[in-house]
């Protein structure tokens, strides 16, 4: 199943439920490595996310 199809049968009804806004799954990798910084993840954990870090 694609990222889209993944989003559209199985995200929004879940964000819809919770009176979420929609949003698709790139928002939850950035929101996913901003919690990893925050909660004092080391820089190698959140690299192998794909998201690129200052050094």
């Amino acid at each position: 199943m694609s990222a889209n199809k993944v989003v559209q049968r199985k995200l929004r009804p879940i964000l819809d439920k919770l009176k979420i806004p929609r949003c698709g799954l790139h928002a939850f990798r950035h929101t996913h490595s901003s919690l990893l910084v925050e909660g004092g993840a080391p820089v190698s954990l959140k690299r192998n996310c794909g998201t690129p870090t200052l050094e």
